[in-house]
Formats: structure tokens, C-alpha cells, sequence
């Protein structure tokens, strides 16, 4: 089995102290009084002359002996060098150490930095496969210096193991309890502060926590029953930041649990300002730990170290944070390998982890190339380590089929629905293919094996939700192989592998295969050509841009090759590949992978000669049909490929739909357009596009456009509110409400903005100076005269809050936070998620509610989740609704009457909710079908209007609706795009959202 070549960043609350026993070794002067040292050295280092210098200074300290350097040519001629440096390749020092019989290894190498040559060295422990030390220096001309600052160091780390190590000290990070995550990057700054401290005490060897996996992983590999570590200690830690005012110093609390045995607990809790926190890591922790570590003598039983990492895994989980939750769960599993539940939770979170990186790093944003190439490319590392731990539980048959199938469906390198090349990407091409390499040979060698497991479950379902069977996730993953890779030479072999070996001989028909075989090489040829000219002018770029004259002379070259000639040599290529591969299936001898092949041919024939083909498709799918191995699903996209083949080619017309019969109708209704003007601009400028209005007291309404604000004090004359300077190619304002005195919104650039109707603003808030961050999300509603409740969420891990914000007489603003939700909704049932209100959440529509007692509630939709969350106002406890379960479009989705809820659902329902005080349903009721996706319900004048392709209305009292368009009949098409709102000056209006129509109508209904 392949195990884990990545490296793995690790981080956890803990610190592992490993005190090493009595044991006679190399590194024990009793049994070796002089350190043996092999300085290992690469092709540049060694072309300098510095190795040879460094060899003879080293050679006339008696302290230290050196490995013969014969016998070091011979131990490194096959060396992967580049490994030997790296903290998650501990088994090749170690494998070095044994060959050479030496001590230290003092490996050296060149890198560059800002365009500077630097001079790497790293010393590791031939015996344990640690890292000593870690230095860079500068390097110049001056062998001589660089020579002595080498052996100095050489010295510095020989006197500091002259009795050899005692203490092995792991620093993971911190774990960082704020709930904004401003001060997330200390859980790395802490552990490395603590790490540089304890390195320096004589017989501590600090390890990496990516070594110390690695080690523990590569033990693995021969120990299936577990390794027994002798940690001595493990100390594990947590930390919050606070700040009481502005002008006074931050201050850290930490909070430090120390664990010797079962039995003996220390708890350190420890206030300081952060400008203080250095010198207390440094000067007083790191010596309190080497003393503790050199002095203790016990051991912690395994159970006891399996059951701290899982407890951290678990909280680290909690929080999303699967980088560390994963890699502790990977620490627990060396010491039970056979841990099944664990093994599927480290497959999860790593799936949760690389999905949501790829879901936000799939298309081209303005993060910067390189970033977003090593993001992809540490998901492409994520997948092939979750299919790694995947591939034991099968081989080593922890886990029933259903679990299997499950989890292989879930691992997705790629973004569902959006698979198709992108002409100009080739950086996320080329990041991910070392997960195209990796899903192939785990289906090539691996898959086959599932069905050889018994039926069933063991691991919770949550795990392996949803289940579609034992075919459909194969199919799937090898499809999108072949369509992400241009069906190149590898995913077509995988795509042959899939349905002709692994797949049984009775397998069904399937749809995505046949969707594969429908390969349409005439857009597939404008993707490539809108590709090969994007490289031809990032290459003219390059050629034009750098000033390396060696990196000019290669672009030049490269440019000459990428010429039109060989484009057209490459799609000729591609064509003659595709029909010999079309050809390989018809020769099979499995019926259904030839049908593929023909299916494939016809295909070709088809888009050349139209109608003669559409005869043999209608005979391949009566092939198909009489297979009788293919399921309608299945079925359905064939024939309707067939139905509009026939369309396209003999005129042969769908059926007409239903609604195209239905006459148009304005029936009690009139649309009446609206003349406007802006207030200082001539009139005879071209009106604002609307894309939104608010209705602001009895006298006032608010518009506004993708980038303007407007009030209208006036009928027909907008005044512009200048709110925000930025630009932006979205909307620049959105969350407009009222609270009786002010409108409050969300403005691009600027954050929630308080102002009055006639433009005098009150205060700005944002998340720099006043709130926790909104980049996911926010929900504004006026509450009372200058206050108003924000819901907002941040994060990748859309952490959610909500507070009240207010404005006092002198314009102060001030936040109330009163509820925080952090917790993950991944890694738990999807209902035990949504029925926590400290799961995290997107806000998408906010709702008041009065109960016919007078209680106030907020109901929010949380995007993802089942359930509104529920807020009330007076005592502000924050609960999940145990009635509202809604996926509505926003909050004029929503009428509240007498203790009476209305609620357009989002699909074709208008429900009502008689709510009793205590917010539970005493009754619902649907009252009635309307148009799909209404999400406006409009008061003006005692009746409550529901828009949409028929409009209706209804007495808020007597609940019973009335159509305003004669039956058989719907609006005009021209209305069916609008958006409506209620104004102050006009009643009824609707803005069309397009620019071909007058920007505003006033709706009159007879």
C-alpha cells in the first residue's frame, strides 16, 4: 500500500514530552565517546568547495569523527537528497544513520530568497530520524567564514547532546478560543516561540509535529497492532485575546492542563499582556517543561494518550478546523491502526478540508496565481490521503460495503457540475493531477475489492450519506476524469479499466457514460484554440516583461513551438485517439461496452451527416431498452437527446406546453409608467435602472441602483445619497431597512451605515473597528428609532453572530453582541446540525414577528440549514424554530397578522402559521397553490398582495385569496420579471430589472 509522501501540517493544543529511556545506542557516549558525523552535501554545495573545506576543518576536532567519505559516496549515490530535509521524511535519515553507523547527519543545500543565495544546513540524530537544528546563512565568496560559522555550530550542537537526548519535546499550536479569529496565526507563533526556547536546553530535542506524524506513520507501516510511545507528559493548551478599551494594552489568557498519569493533573492558568507573552514563553515556560521532562520518570498508558488526542481531535472538529482535527486523529490511529470509526473521521474531515478549498478555488478569483496553485495542489495532497486511509479499511476489511461505497463517493477532487475544461487554467490542471493519478490506481487495484465486503454498515451513516449504490460513484468519478482531463491518453485508459474490467458483466447502461460518448469535438476545438492563444500571449508577455536573458531566450523558444501548425496537428490527434478508442469498445466482448462504442461512432456520424443517424440512434436505444439493464433515470436523458435530435433535424416539434395556451391577461390590473428625474441632472439624462426600493415612513422611499442611492422626498424626483466611493462589478448596496427614523444598509467598502431620509449620516460600522466580519453574509432590521439588529457571518467556516446596534443623541454608535454560533455543521447528522443554534451558518432573509400576546421574535433563515433560528427580543435567547422550517427567498416572503404568519415556502405554497406565544405552530394550513418561487408579499391598503406570473390578493382577517387575472389566463411576459414594493407616493409599484423597459410602473388594481 502507498502510504502518505505528503506533508502533513499539523496542529493541535498539545505539547508531548517523550522522556528516552536507558537504552545503549550510538548516540550513547558510554558506548561511542566521539560523535560520528556524515556531512552529506548537494551538486551545488559540493561544485562550491565549501563540503570539502567544512570535511577538513571538522577533521581536526578530536571530538568529532567523520564518516569515510567512500563510503558516504556509496550510501548517497541513490539518495533522494531533496527528502533528507524535509520534517515529514524521517525514515531516510534514519535508514542513513544505520548505513553510514553515524550519529549525526549534517545535511547541506543551496536555496534562493528574494533573489539572495542562502545556505541551508540541518543537523538530525541519525538514531531517532529528528531534526537538531534547523540554520540558514547567508552565503558569499568567503568559504572561509561560512566554513566557521558551520563548525561553530557543529560544536555548538555536539556539546548540547554530549550525553545524547533525554527529553523528545513536540510543540503542536495553540488552540485559539476567539470567536472573530483575528488571532488565529498565534496558535503557530506560540508553539514556535515555545519550540526555539526548549531547543536550546542541553539533551532536548525539539520535533516537528509533521516529523513526529511521519515517524509514527512509517512505524505503522510494520507495527498493525500499534506503537508504544513513552510520553512522559502531555501538556496541552488553549487561549483567548481581550481587549477592554482601545487605548490599553491586549492581554492573553491561557489556560494550560498538564498530564503526567491517569491520576496526577496540573492545571496552569496564566493572564499576561501580549506584549509580554515572548518572555514568558522563552525565560519561564520552556525551562518549567525541559526541568519537568528531564525529571519524570512515568509514562502515560496508551489508552490515556489515544483518548487526550481524540478529546482535542474532536474539539478542533467542533470548529472546522480539519487541517489539525485529521492529523490528530492520524497521531491516535498509530496507536490503534485498526480504529475504524477514527480512520473514517480522518476521511471526512480531510474531504470536508480539500472540498471546501476547491469549492472556493475551482474558478479564477483576484487571489494571486501561486496561491491559488499551492491551495489546489494541498487539496489534490488532502484527497490522495484520504483514499491512502480509504484503501486500508477495505484491504484490511474494517468496514462493511455500505461504508466503503459511501465514503468513495464523498471524495471529490473536483467541483460537482463544473467539471468541463476551462480554456485558460492550466494552473488548476496541473494542480490536480496528482489526484486524477491517485483516483485511477485506487480504482485500477482497489475498488474491485468493495464488493468482497460484507453488506452493511459499521461506521455512523452521517459518514457515508448519500448512497446511490456501488456503480454510480464509479462512474462518476471516472466520467469527470476524462471530461476535466480533454480525454487524454490516461482518463480514457481509466474510463476502458472502469467498464470493461471493474465493472461485472451484467453491469447497467449508464447515462454518464453515454453523456462521455456524446463527445462534441467542435466546442472541445474552441476551448482548445481559446487555450493555445492564451499561452502564445502569456508567453509574447513573458518574452516582452522579463529580464533574465536565459528565461527570455526559453520563452522565445517556447513560443516558436506553440505554433498554429501544431495546434492543428494536436486536434487531429485527438480525433484519430477518441475514434481508435471508439473502436477498441465495439470489439468488446461485453455487449454493454460495445454499445458504448457504437453510440460514440454514431455520434461522430451524426454531427456530419444529421439525418440519416437519427434511424440508427432510435435503433441503438431500442438496443439499450432490450439490455433491460438500465434504469428510467437512466433512460430519460437518451430519449430526450433523441426528441431533440428529431426537432433539430426533421422538424419534428415538441408537444406544446400547457401554459403556452393560456392567454395574456392584465385583468384587474394596470401597469402605469412612472416619469423620473434626479435632482440637479438634466432631464433629459436617461432614468436610473432600479434594482431595489424600501418604503421609509410616510413620505419617504429609498431606490437604488448597482451603484447609486436615492431618496424620494418628491413623486417622480430622486436625490442621490452619495454613501460609498468604491466601485465594484456587483451591487453596491443591499440589507436596506427602516427603523422608524433611519435607514440602515450595507454599503460596499464602507459597512452597515446609519443615515436619515434627508442624507445626514449617523455612523458607519465595520468589521475593523466595531464588529466581528460580514464576508459571508449579513441581515439587517430597524428595530426602533436608531437601533437595529444585525445578523452576520464571516469566515470560511461562516461563523455567525448577532447583536443590536444604536446610536445615542450624540451620534455614538455602540454593538451588543449577545450570540455567537462557531460550531461546524459538517461531521455530524445533517438534523443534529440544524438543530443546534451554535451550528455556523450563511443569514439569507431576516423576519419580525409580533404574537397576538405582544412577545417580539426574529426569525432568520440560516442558507444550508433546516430550521430559522428564532431570537427574542425581550430576553434575546437564541433557539432553532420548532415550526419555521423554510427555504424562502428573503424577508417579503413573510406577512405577520394578529398572531397570524404568512410565508411564501419558495416552491408554489402559501402557508399559514397561527403561532402561540410560546412560538410553537398551533395550527398550520396551506391556503393555497400560487407561481413557483414568489418571494414578495405586499401590504397596501388592508389587502395583502402575492405577485407573480398570476397575481392574487387577500384580506389579511379573512385569509381568502382572490385572482385578479380571469381564469386561463397569466400577465403579459414583459411583467413577469419585475420586482414590486410598496411606495410611499405611488402605492403598487414594480421596477423592472432590465433596461429595454421605463424604470418604474405604478400598479393600479380596479
Amino acid at each position: 500500500m502507498k502510504y502518505f509522501n505528503g506533508m502533513i501540517a499539523v496542529a493541535a493544543n498539545l505539547v508531548l514530552l517523550t522522556s528516552v529511556f536507558a537504552e545503549t545506542s550510538p548516540s550513547d557516549p558510554a558506548a561511542n565517546p566521539r560523535s560520528q558525523w556524515a556531512v552529506i552535501a548537494s551538486g551545488e554545495v559540493l561544485k562550491s568547495g565549501l563540503a570539502d573545506l567544512l570535511n577538513v576543518h571538522l577533521s581536526q576536532d578530536e571530538s568529532i569523527a567523520l564518516v569515510d567519505r567512500e563510503r558516504l559516496r556509496d550510501a548517497t549515490r541513490e539518495l533522494q537528497f531533496a527528502k533528507i530535509l524535509q520534517a515529514d521524511h524521517p525514515q531516510l535519515r534514519l535508514q542513513l544513520g544505520k548505513t553510514l553507523n553515524a550519529d549525526r547527519l549534517l545535511v547541506l543545500s543551496m536555496l534562493q530568497e528574494q533573489g539572495k543565495p542562502l545556505l541551508r544546513a540541518v543537523v538530525c540524530d541519525a538514531n531517532r530520524g529528528v531534526r537538531l537544528a534547523h540554520q540558514t546563512f547567508a552565503f558569499s565568496e568567503n568559504l572561509l567564514q561560512l566554513t566557521e560559522q558551520l563548525a561553530a555550530s557543529v560544536d555548538e550542537i555536539d556539546q548540547r547532546f554530549t550525553s545524547g537526548i533525554h527529553t523528545i519535546v513536540a510543540v503542536p499550536a495553540f488552540l485559539s478560543e476567539d470567536f472573530s479569529q483575528r488571532f488565529s496565526h498565534l496558535q503557530s507563533r506560540f508553539s514556535n516561540l515555545l519550540s526555539d526556547s526548549l531547543a536550546t536546553y542541553p539533551g532536548v530535542a525539539v520535533v516537528e509535529i509533521e516529523e513526529a506524524n511521519a515517524i509514527l506513520r512509517e512505524q505503522q507501516v510494520t507495527l498493525s497492532d500499534g506503537l508504544r510511545r513513552p510520553i512522559a507528559m502531555i501538556v496541552k493548551g488553549s487561549y483567548t485575546i481581550q481587549q477592554t478599551k482601545p487605548d490599553t494594552p491586549r492581554k492573553v489568557t491561557l489556560h494550560i492542563e498538564l498530564t503526567k498519569n491517569a491520576a496526577d493533573a496540573e492545571t496552569i492558568d496564566k493572564s499576561i499582556e501580549l506584549r509580554h507573552i515572548d518572555d514568558w514563553f522563552v525565560k519561564t515556560f520552556a525551562k518549567q517543561l525541559a526541568t519537568m521532562g528531564s525529571k519524570n520518570d512515568s509514562e502515560l498508558t496508551t489508552d490515556l494518550q489515544k483518548a487526550i488526542l481524540l478529546r482535542h481531535a474532536e474539539r478542533f472538529a467542533e470548529l472546522g478546523d480539519w487541517d489539525r482535527s485529521s492529523s490528530l486523529r492520524e497521531a491516535a490511529l498509530v496507536l490503534d491502526p485498526q480504529d475504524a470509526l477514527q480512520r473514517g473521521l480522518v476521511i471526512s474531515e480531510l474531504q470536508y478540508h480539500f472540498t471546501r478549498d476547491i469549492d472556493q478555488y475551482w474558478f479564477k478569483k483576484k487571489s494571486p496565481a501561486e496561491h491559488r496553485q499551492a491551495i489546489l495542489q494541498r487539496a489534490a495532497d488532502d484527497y490522495v490521503r484520504a483514499l491512502d486511509h480509504l484503501e486500508f479499511l477495505i484491504q484490511n476489511r474494517r468496514i462493511k460495503r455500505g461504508d466503503a461505497i459511501g465514503l468513495f463517493q464523498s471524495q471529490m477532487w473536483y467541483k460537482q457540475g463544473a467539471v468541463g475544461p476551462i480554456p485558460d487554467d492550466i494552473s488548476r490542471h496541473s494542480a490536480l493531477q496528482p489526484a486524477c493519478t491517485a483516483q485511477r490506481r485506487f480504482i485500477r487495484e482497489v475498488y474491485a475489492a468493495v464488493n468482497e465486503l460484507e453488506p452493511g454498515r459499521v461506521l455512523p451513516p452521517h459518514l457515508s450519506d448519500p448512497f446511490y449504490g456501488w456503480q454510480y460513484p464509479l462512474v462518476l468519478h471516472t466520467c469527470n476524469d476524462v471530461i476535466f482531463n480533454h480525454y487524454n491518453q490516461d482518463s480514457l485508459e481509466s474510463l476502458w479499466d472502469t467498464i470493461s474490467r471493474v465493472l461485472p458483466d451484467d453491469a447497467n447502461v449508464s447515462s454518464l457514460v453515454m453523456g462521455v460518448m456524446s463527445r462534441d469535438f467542435a466546442s472541445e476545438t474552441r476551448a482548445d484554440h481559446a487555450e493555445f492563444l492564451d499561452r502564445r500571449q502569456s508567453l509574447q508577455t513573458s518574452i516582452r516583461e522579463t529580464t533574465d536573458p536565459q528565461a527570455k531566450a526559453l520563452a522565445n523558444n517556447e513560443f516558436h513551438r506553440v505554433s498554429p501548425n501544431d495546434f492543428h496537428h494536436h486536434v487531429d490527434q485527438a480525433k484519430r485517439e477518441w475514434t481508435t478508442f471508439l473502436e477498441r469498445l465495439t470489439e468488446s466482448d461485453r455487449a454493454v461496452v460495445r454499445l458504448y462504442g457504437h453510440y460514440g461512432r454514431l455520434t461522430i456520424f451524426g454531427k456530419q451527416n444529421p439525418l440519416p443517424i437519427i434511424d440508427a440512434l432510435e435503433s441503438q436505444l431500442a438496443e439499450i431498452k432490450s439490455l433491460g439493464r438500465i434504469h428510467d433515470r437512466e433512460l430519460k436523458p437518451l430519449e430526450t437527446n433523441l426528441a431533440m435530435a428529431r426537432k433539430r433535424y426533421q422538424a419534428v416539434p415538441f408537444p406544446t406546453p400547457a401554459w403556452k395556451g393560456i392567454e395574456q391577461s392584465l385583468g384587474q390590473m394596470r401597469f402605469d409608467p412612472i416619469s423620473l428625474t434626479v435632482q440637479g441632472e438634466p432631464s433629459t439624462n436617461p432614468p436610473p435602472q432600479i434594482k431595489g426600493m424600501l418604503k421609509c415612513g410616510e413620505h419617504c422611499d429609498a431606490f437604488w441602483t448597482q451603484d447609486q442611492f436615492f431618496v424620494m422626498h418628491e413623486p417622480g424626483v430622486l436625490q442621490e445619497i452619495k454613501l460609498s466611493d468604491a466601485t465594484w462589478k456587483h451591487a453596491l448596496f443591499w440589507e436596506v431597512s427602516w427603523d422608524g427614523e433611519c435607514i440602515w444598509l450595507f454599503a460596499h467598502g464602507q459597512g452597515i451605515v446609519a443615515f436619515k431620509p434627508d442624507g445626514t449620516r449617523l455612523a458607519t460600522l465595520n468589521a475593523r473597528d466595531h464588529l466581528p466580519g460580514y464576508d459571508r453574509g449579513i441581515c439587517l432590521l430597524g428595530l426602533s428609532p436608531r437601533r437595529a439588529l444585525a445578523v452576520g457571518s464571516f469566515g470560511e467556516n461562516k461563523r455567525a453572530w448577532c447583536g443590536v446596534l444604536e446610536i445615542d443623541e450624540q451620534g455614538k454608535p455602540s454593538v451588543d453582541l449577545f450570540f455567537e454560533a462557531k460550531l461546524a455543521a459538517e461531521g455530524r447528522p445533517a438534523a443534529e446540525s440544524a438543530a443546534d443554534p451554535l451550528t455556523a451558518f450563511r443569514p439569507n432573509w431576516i423576519h419580525r414577528f409580533n404574537s397576538a400576546g405582544g412577545n417580539s421574535t426574529v426569525f432568520v433563515g440560516r442558507s444550508e440549514l433546516k430550521g430559522a433560528l428564532e431570537i427574542d427580543l425581550q430576553t434575546r435567547q437564541v433557539s432553532v424554530s420548532k415550526f419555521l422550517n423554510t427555504s424562502s427567498f428573503g424577508r417579503q416572503a413573510f406577512f405577520s397578522h394578529n398572531g397570524n404568519l404568512i410565508a411564501s415556502l419558495g416552491g408554489n405554497s402559501l402557508m399559514q402559521y397561527t403561532v402561540a406565544d410560546d412560538n410553537t405552530a398551533v395550527r398550520q394550513q396551506k391556503l393555497s397553490t400560487i407561481d413557483p418561487y414568489v418571494d414578495q408579499l405586499l401590504l397596501h391598503d388592508g389587502w395583502l398582495y402575492v405577485p407573480g406570473k398570476v397575481w392574487r390578493r387577500m384580506d389579511p382577517d379573512e385569509l381568502q385569496l382572490q385572482r385578479l387575472q380571469p381564469s386561463n389566463s397569466r400577465l403579459p411576459t414583459r411583467y413577469w420579471s419585475m420586482k414590486f414594493g410598496v411606495s410611499a407616493h405611488y402605492g403598487l409599484v414594480g421596477h423592472s430589472l432590465y433596461e429595454n423597459q421605463p424604470p418604474l410602473f405604478q400598479i393600479s388594481v380596479d
